[in-house]
């Protein structure tokens, strides 16, 4: 397969010879291995890519030094991070993707190759203890605090601490299976922000002297990133100390009531790809776990393509569609913990409607799927796999949920926009101005950096780094003078506006008319006072 150099990319190249030779030079400089991730590269199989080492978007040039001939895959992964933060990441990634179902303890035996050990307590006061690591360490006089729970006779104990990987079991209150694309993110975190909250644990037994096990029930994924960070630095990776905070008394029923509390307050990632299939109907959700359990067996990749393809020809059609469904309900529902989706209680029908709801702000169901969430969902099936954490779709549930949670925000509960206002751009016209208005934006805000990417925004870049830029778009969009006018026929252009308006036509070229623009919405230009004469 030829080494992937866009056209824009090449044509960065200053030095004339690199431009036109640059893929043998790579070739030449990668020596046939993989510059992420070590590996050996099949240039006759694999999909290969340029990379740069230091991101563009952070000075990085775009000569034959900062360039790098990477795995198509692991540059997926990378996309627009620093290479450090990603090279080390790469190799557990791998790891988890042959291991689907591993669990923290799964990592540490099988990835670290730590063997977990008790620990002995050695001496108890009512205010400090003593301990004994199973590394060889002694840690004396741990102060021992003390909360009191309101509405309970019981006062908690804890300490703080660090202690060595070598030491922590998995707690059976919480035996998660590994998240990639959460690990990711806490470990590129941990680079820059090392002071985070410190795992929870408990002690198995009571606190007295003798053998005793510290059990982690939350910050998995913490202790794995933050060994991660130490992963070919250290000889014994068992030694690797982890920030504790180690609960003296709390039974597993305790336990079990905390981390709930702690997590309901995180919001969750997106579809595991069993999940996905629990969204399907019925019939297809059995044929999504056949496929499933058959590309499992032969070492095939899943991918939405590919399930679809796997039905017979007849069939594919009504598929594809089962597929979409699942897409609409996975953004239309909140998951645990997660705010809710508060466009929801302006649909007409939806359960979160109240039984009054004022006219100028309800949308048909209708209206809201074919004129909104059915305008920012890709539609297409994806041919990429279909990771354990859903990454794509994940990453697009989220944009999209942003995104109608900017509309709220910026008309239908924007306390300074009259009722009228908020009325005729909630009609099937102005939304459909305004979300291809948004769409637009978030392309310009995005492709001077991604310019190939445009139909697959959404799943591929996180907005949230947006936002701020995204809702002064929208809130310019709705305090347009326009939306406001008393009289629709004190001008031609205002009459031809709102003449096509009532009719649910396509309104963009009366708008501009009256400078109701992408590059007005965006602060570019301003209004003379004119416009709407």
């Amino acid at each position: 397969m030829p080494i992937k150099i866009s056209k824009s990319l090449r044509s960065e190249i200053l030095d004339a010879v690199d431009r036109e030779n640059i893929e043998d030079l790579l070739r030449q400089k990668a020596s046939g291995k993989c510059f992420l991730c070590d590996g050996k590269m099949n240039e006759a199989t694999e999909d290969l890519e340029a990379d740069h080492d230091l991101p563009s978007r952070e000075g990085g040039d775009t000569t034959l030094e900062n360039l790098n001939l990477v795995h198509k895959r692991c540059n997926r992964f990378k996309k627009n991070n620093p290479t450090v933060l990603v090279r080390n990441f790469l190799c557990i990634n791998e790891f988890i993707d042959a291991n689907h179902d591993a669990t923290f303890a799964d990592v540490l035996k099988n990835f670290y190759h730590v063997t977990t050990r008790p620990f002995v307590i050695t001496d108890v006061t009512p205010n400090h203890f003593n301990i004994d690591l199973p590394n060889g360490t002694s840690i004396k006089k741990i102060p021992i605090n003390t909360v009191s729970i309101p509405g309970k006779d019981k006062d908690i104990h804890f300490s703080y601490l660090q202690i060595p990987l070598n030491s922590i079991y998995n707690d059976d209150v919480q035996p998660r299976t590994v998240k990639i694309k959460h690990l990711f993110s806490l470990y590129q975190d941990l680079h820059f922000n090392p002071l985070h909250e410190p795992s929870s644990m408990r002690l198995e037994g009571e606190l007295r002297v003798g053998e005793n096990k510290f059990l982690m029930f939350d910050g998995q994924h913490k202790a794995i990133s933050k060994a991660l960070l130490e992963w070919k630095k250290v000889k014994d990776m068992g030694d690797v100390l982890i920030d504790a905070k180690i609960y003296l008394n709390l039974d597993r029923d305790e336990a079990t009531k905390l981390v709930n509390s702690i997590q309901s307050k995180i919001i969750k990632l997106g579809l595991t790809k069993t999940e996905f299939a629990m969204k399907m109907t019925q019939e297809y959700r059995a044929a999504y776990e056949e496929y499933e359990q058959r590309c499992s067996e032969d070492g095939s990749l899943q991918s939405e393509y590919g399930f679809i393809e796997s039905r017979p020809a007849n069939e594919r059609p009504r598929v594809k569609q089962a597929l979409f469904q699942a897409r609409r309900v996975d953004v239309y529902e909140d998951k645990k913990g997660e705010g809710p989706l508060r466009i929801r209680k302006y649909v007409k029908g939806s359960k979160d409607a109240p039984a009054r709801i004022d006219l100028n702000l309800e949308l048909k169901e209708t209206t809201f799927y074919s004129k909104l969430l059915d305008k920012l969902l890709y539609k297409k099936p994806l041919q990429d796999e279909l990771d354990r954490d859903d990454t794509k779709r994940a990453t697009e549930r989220l944009n999209i949920r942003m995104i109608l949670e900017i509309l709220v925000e910026t008309v239908f509960e924007d306390i300074s926009l009259d009722a009228p206002v908020k009325k005729r751009i909630k009609s099937q016209s102005g939304l459909v101005l305004w979300i291809e208005f948004m769409k637009r934006q978030i392309e310009f805000l995005l492709n001077e950096k991604f310019p190939e990417n445009k139909d697959t925004l959404l799943l591929d870049y996180d907005l949230e780094q947006y936002r701020e830029k995204l809702v002064s778009f929208s809130t310019r969009f709705a305090k347009h003078p326009v939306w406001n006018v008393e009289d629709v026929n004190q001008s031609v252009k205002v009459g031809a506006f709102y003449n096509d308006l009532q009719k649910n036509k396509n309104i963009e070229a009366h708008a501009k008319k009256v400078l109701l623009t992408m590059a007005y919405c965006a602060g570019m230009e301003s209004l003379a006072g004119n416009e709407l004469i």
